[in-house]
């Protein structure tokens, strides 16, 4: 709840006495605006986010606003915010259910829809960092090499526009950002929406973190941002407009307040708009990057030939193939046309080359569609055995799930030769 009504949901602090409260005024800045946390029984004021218990279970505006975050709703290793047994992993953010928001729900009903799509970034704030999966293992264990080797040339893609200081998966490289000592711990991170793009939909997914939280100008120069820096280029850069002073509130079960803090939108989440462009514009070169990788078919080249007889086992019948059509395709993108994590939970079809002859004709092919999948920039060539007594003109399709579709034709006589 907005308790003074100006739009945005910031902090709220309320004295309670010397050694009764989590948090102390941070000296560092005289104006008296930072708090810095203490622990519980140190400090003389309370500090938590702006609101109140709206549903009487003791927390403050966990069910409003902010309470839900869109990356724990999707449904590969969902936890629940809660569990009654008190041993078991919780997420926080998580929602109800898996995809109990309309937004999600919408994103993976669209996609499960449309599984031409092979490269996503469903974009977060503010770490900053090009983040991925997976969530929940080490991925030298848990993802393909090739799928792996393909996210990692992406991480450095990603840093070359952007600069951003890290670029990884959650389970470590998140989890541990910053820091490098013995005890730095890999963390599991549940119901993400790039985990869910990778292991179920097969796809190149990342959900990168923009902007950095004000945390631009290391004034000490000891590699590190403290809150009262943030505070000094909040002030020098944009006169202070991004914190608002402390205010005293009327709250509805603790009487006086106080509400202050970041502009929750446009400082803390999100850039101030004077910077979005810089922000959004590196971020965009990188998304249009990883479109340019995407896969695209083609055929280069498709002939006729008199079919050469097949070694045949023993007892096995020869084929009535009179020729055989072999064409050339290509993948011209970096991309192969199914991750090896696509293959394995079957969410496209295998590419598949079908020659047509015109309809009323006596032609046919012999055998199965030929099936299988190209990798990044791969030419190969398939070849498909065919049975025609005259001239026969064969449509020859090529239809790739996520490297789209070519159409090529070719003639068969009976004349035809090597």
């Amino acid at each position: 709840e907005d308790l003074d009504n100006d739009g945005f949901i910031r902090q709220m602090r309320r004295f309670v006495g010397d050694g009764k409260g989590n948090a102390v005024i941070d000296t560092a800045d005289k104006s008296g605006r930072l708090m810095r946390n203490v622990p519980m029984g140190q400090g003389d004021y309370i500090t938590s986010g702006e609101g109140v218990d709206n549903d009487r279970d003791g927390r403050i505006n966990e069910d409003g606003i902010g309470g839900l975050d869109l990356h724990r709703n999707y449904p590969y290793n969902w936890r629940p915010m809660r569990e009654p047994t008190g041993r078991g992993n919780t997420q926080g953010g998580a929602g109800e259910f898996p995809l109990s928001e309309p937004e999600t729900r919408a994103v993976v009903m669209w996609l499960m829809q449309h599984t031409n799509v092979s490269v996503s970034n469903s974009m977060d704030t503010s770490v900053p960092m090009h983040l991925r999966g997976p969530s929940t293992c080490e991925e030298e264990e848990c993802m393909f090499p090739a799928d792996r080797k393909l996210f990692l040339y992406f991480d450095s893609v990603g840093l070359s526009h952007t600069k951003y200081p890290w670029a990884g998966n959650v389970y470590r490289t998140y989890a541990t950002r910053g820091d490098t000592g013995p005890d730095a711990r890999p963390q599991a991170l549940y119901g993400h929406g790039p985990d869910w793009g990778y292991f179920q939909f097969g796809a190149i997914w990342y959900g990168d973190e923009l902007w950095n939280g004000g945390r631009e100008r290391d004034y000490n120069k000891d590699g590190r941002w403290d809150q009262y820096e943030v505070l000094r280029y909040c002030d020098e850069e944009f006169g202070g407009e991004c914190y608002k002073r402390w205010t005293k509130a009327q709250h509805p079960d603790f009487g006086e307040v106080e509400i202050g803090g970041y502009d929750p939108k446009f400082f803390s989440q999100n850039g101030p708009p004077q910077v979005l462009e810089k922000w959004a514009r590196n971020e965009a070169l990188f998304n249009l990057d990883m479109a340019l990788a995407l896969p695209e078919v083609s055929i280069v080249s498709v002939t006729a030939v008199k079919a050469p007889a097949l070694k045949l086992a023993r007892g096995a019948t020869a084929d009535s193939a009179t020729h055989e059509i072999r064409v050339t395709l290509r993948n011209s993108g970096l991309i192969p046309t199914a991750l090896e994590q696509a293959k394995r939970v079957k969410i496209v079809r295998p590419d598949a080359i079908t020659l047509t002859p015109p309809r009323g004709s006596s032609a046919r092919a012999i055998g199965r569609p030929a099936e299988f999948h190209l990798n990044g920039r791969e030419t190969r060539t398939i070849t498909q055995r065919v049975r025609v007594t005259d001239a026969t003109v064969f449509t020859v399709n090529y239809s790739s799930t996520r490297g789209g579709i070519a159409t090529s034709t070719v003639t068969v006589t009976p004349a035809s030769t090597p």
